[in-house]
């Protein structure tokens, strides 16, 4: 599969010449300030100059864009590592990211990583989407690992088993099927458990269930 990717980097006002360093396992053509260059080695660090006319009077970007032939690539501009790597036929916005599994697709917001198989993240901040199908929609520090897991938002949450949701909240979990509405601290870690909302609420029982509150575990199956 194919994919156009375009990177961005800040330069300081200022410069004159803008080294990009960069190793590629392979594109289709790569394009630097809209200029097209072939002197780059595949798999081996290269490095490309590009002399500006008069120093910079302000701050500036440099344009990077390249379409790869290849799920792996890694691309480093000057001392900042970014956009490494992309999957087949997946898509990526933003700074920072990586989608490298297959028909991912990475929104917006930064330090993202969509491995999964047909994962999404839409935007927010320090997201992944490990697990197959999985999807995180906003928030910070959030992670889905679990197939066809999913996490609305919110900060630090883990979607740990499949099928496994948390809408919101913060440092909250689930195993296989379970569901955190919202609150902090809430383990559902029976299988079909849910917790609606709360303080360091657990459920372990298959088919639990923890209304809200705080400091409340439901042990029993179907409790």
């Amino acid at each position: 599969g194919y994919a156009t990717i375009t990177e961005q980097m800040l330069v300081a006002q200022g410069e004159s010449v803008i080294s990009v360093n960069f190793t590629i396992s392979s594109v289709d053509s790569l394009l630097i300030n809209g200029v097209a260059t072939t002197n780059y080695v595949v798999g081996v660090p290269n490095q490309y100059s590009i002399t500006l006319d008069n120093p910079l009077s302000e701050e500036s970007t440099v344009f990077v864009q390249y379409k790869t032939i290849s799920p792996l690539y890694h691309f480093d501009l000057g001392t900042r590592s970014v956009g490494t790597p992309i999957g087949a036929w997946s898509v990526i916005s933003g700074k920072s990211q990586a989608a490298p599994g297959s028909y991912s697709t990475v929104g917006g917001g930064r330090e993202h990583e969509a491995s999964g198989f047909c994962a999404t993240i839409s935007g927010g901040d320090d997201l992944s989407a490990t697990g197959n199908w999985a999807s995180v929609l906003g928030g910070y520090s959030n992670e889905a690992e679990g197939e066809g897991s999913s996490i609305g938002g919110g900060g630090q949450n883990t979607a740990h088993g499949a099928y496994s949701t948390i809408c919101g909240g913060s440092i909250n979990s689930a195993q296989r099927h379970g569901a955190v509405g919202g609150g902090s601290r809430n383990s559902a870690n029976g299988e079909w458990s849910t917790i609606s909302g709360g303080y360091n609420n657990t459920a372990l029982g298959t088919i639990s269930a923890v209304a809200g509150g705080r400091d409340n575990e439901a042990k029993a199956y179907a409790s």
